[in-house]
């Protein structure tokens, strides 16, 4: 499990790093204003350090961030395909990985409560 967890890391890293890289470099990406750019960032930079550790609230706020990817990306790729009939690759990747990182997450924090009570029983 644990690299499991270390390539999430990295990818959610360099996901970081794309951003930053899209913030000077706007035609490597999809349209989008710099500062959803500098947003996603900081929001993949600081997934990328809860992937390490991953606090009790942590699946909580990837879950949250899961459902606002899966609707913008899905929204966004949907009119992609309406208007160009052209797959935006990014929105595919990001809505196939980040329901299955949630349902990892989920898993592990029950794997991990479980070992807790034997423990602590």
């Amino acid at each position: 499990m644990r690299l499991i967890f270390a390539v999430i890391t990295a990818a959610f890293a360099l996901a970081a790093a794309f951003h930053l890289v899209a913030l000077m470099t706007p035609d490597i990406a999809e349209p989008s204003p710099p500062w959803r750019h500098l947003l996603f960032a900081a929001t993949n930079g600081a997934v990328a350090v809860g992937m390490i550790r991953r606090p009790k609230l942590f699946v909580v706020a990837f879950a949250l961030l899961t459902m606002q990817q899966v609707v913008s990306h899905g929204i966004y790729a949907s009119s992609l395909w309406e208007r160009e009939r052209r797959v935006d690759w990014a929105s595919a990747v990001v809505l196939v990985s980040m329901p299955s990182v949630l349902a990892l997450l989920i898993f592990d924090a029950k794997r991990r409560a479980g070992e807790s009570a034997r423990r602590a029983g």
